[in-house]
């Protein structure tokens, strides 16, 4: 019944991460899918891999979690609000200061931690390779993307505007660490035994590509983006359900003791 109830969690967190127009709403709905994904990921708690995967995807995750918040609170010091639209009204009229300059960073650099992008994607691997298959099917088309969206979603309604005079160097940072990610992800990925920790690096090489698209700031890229998620999320949840027949079937999922199996 524990594991009914965490996957009931997850998606009623993502349904309400994605109808909210608060920005610290979407927090803390977005923090109810880390918890239920942190106690999905160890729900073999008996095995220490589990476990230590769900540490290593909490720990990192709530660190990038306080940074989110402290950006939000510095952003509602400023104007007041926390709806996303009247921020971006109260902010729009001005350039950017110091301290909106700052509460941007906190946002994107605790976003982009819990997006697994380079170099905040360690967590990724560890927590995917050791979660029960059907766990890793909902994250594959969930926490990641959902994160991205989460960037696009607050850089558009609330910092575009005052952002506006620095709106190359914004794109230039986002592309440069969207294809990093693409590229370590890839190399990472080549160098794989586990398979389904092969599969995580690749999801983390997907979220550089998606990340680029939408840093593009152009309608075409973000519907190339809107594809790649519908396609990513779906053959990537049916490739961590392969690998949880074969682990059923063969008791290992090492590429190379696989081999003639």
């Amino acid at each position: 019944h524990g594991f009914n109830v965490l996957v009931l969690t997850l998606t009623a967190g993502m349904a309400g991460f994605s109808l909210t127009g608060d920005i610290f709403d979407m927090f803390v709905w977005f923090e109810l899918m880390g918890v239920s994904a942190y106690a999905l990921t160890g729900f073999l708690v008996e095995q220490l891999g589990p476990l230590q995967g769900a540490i290593n995807f909490a720990i990192t995750n709530t660190v990038g979690a306080y940074m989110v918040l402290t950006g939000i609170a510095l952003l509602y010091a400023r104007t007041g609000a926390l709806n996303l639209a009247q921020i971006g009204r109260a902010l729009g009229h001005r350039p950017a200061d110091r301290l909106v300059i700052v509460a941007f960073a906190l946002i994107l650099t605790g976003l982009l931690a819990k997006a697994a992008i380079v170099p905040f994607h360690f967590w990724l691997a560890d927590a995917y390779a050791t979660s029960p298959a059907p766990v890793c099917a909902l994250f594959a088309g969930s926490m990641v993307e959902l994160a991205i969206y989460f960037i696009a979603r607050v850089y558009w309604t609330v910092f575009a505007a005052p952002l506006a005079p620095h709106d190359a160097g914004v794109r230039d940072i986002l592309v440069a660490l969207g294809v990093g990610t693409a590229l370590v992800g890839a190399l990472m990925c080549f160098l794989q035994r586990h398979v389904k920790r092969l599969v995580a690096y690749a999801t983390i090489s997907n979220a550089g590509v998606m990340l680029t698209g939408v840093a593009l700031l152009d309608p075409r890229s973000l519907a190339g983006v809107a594809n790649l998620v519908l396609a990513h999320g779906l053959l990537k949840a049916g490739l961590f359900l392969l690998c949880g027949i074969v682990l059923v079937e063969l008791r290992y999922v090492d590429e190379l003791r696989l081999h003639g199996a």
